[in-house]
């Protein structure tokens, strides 16, 4: 049953952390500051956007009052662990200038492109300790594209 936009204009907006999601490795294993990007990531859908939500590093300062710097690493961070994956890398010349298009794993792509991956499920991550993230430049960033998988060469 869908909803009506009746329906969704009474609803406040909000951003929906699932238990089966807080109850895994990955997540314990995340920074603090990975989960406000991840967050201001994702209050960026509207329940019809994701694998096609832009969001560059400039914005997530913006929206989380991090430096430019510190969302770029929480944005590799979130990708080692499987939380989203990079749809369409990020370009910006004269021609060209638009962030990178995000989708985040644990829900389905609209008009089934693809269903949940739950990545942040399939890898082990030890939950007594943080994940230690290498430090990569903003090209690293944008080549980092769902077709390609992030590998350690990429990162470093």
């Amino acid at each position: 049953m869908g909803r009506t936009k009746q329906d969704m204009r009474r609803t406040p907006k909000h951003v929906r952390v699932f238990h089966s999601l807080m109850d895994t490795d990955a997540w314990r294993a995340m920074s603090g500051n990975a989960v406000k990007v991840l967050l201001a990531l994702v209050s960026k859908d509207n329940g019809q956007r994701n694998g096609e939500l832009s969001f560059s590093c400039r914005e997530a300062a913006d929206m989380t009052g991090l430096s430019v710097r510190t969302c770029q690493r929480c944005l590799i961070e979130l990708q080692d662990l499987g939380f989203i994956r990079c749809t369409q890398k990020g370009a910006f010349s004269r021609k060209v200038q638009h962030a990178s298009l995000w989708r985040y794993t644990w829900q389905a792509w609209p008009e089934g492109k693809m269903g949940p991956t739950r990545d942040f499920e399939k890898g082990k991550h030890d939950g007594n300790s943080r994940m230690q993230v290498s430090h990569a430049t903003d090209a690293n960033l944008s080549e980092v594209v769902e077709t390609h998988p992030v590998t350690d060469a990429d990162i470093a």
